[in-house]
């Protein structure tokens, strides 16, 4: 669902940017024998370009 909202808002904007990746913090679950983290949640952030004027909105999502 926000990846239909965000392809939206691509459509009626100049330009949108989005940055995304997990939330890092200690005592994360562990995975395979290099020790690869686990998230407990994702972040999102989407900023807009449109007639000089940028816009941004964040979400916090729950990895599950």
């Amino acid at each position: 669902m926000l990846e239909e909202l965000i392809r939206e808002w691509a459509k009626d904007h100049n330009e949108v940017m989005v940055f995304s990746g997990p939330v890092l913090e200690a005592g994360l679950m562990t995975l395979g024998e290099n020790k690869i983290s686990v998230p407990k949640h994702f972040y999102k952030i989407v900023v807009t370009h449109k007639e000089q004027r940028y816009n941004a909105i964040a979400f916090l999502m729950p990895n599950s």
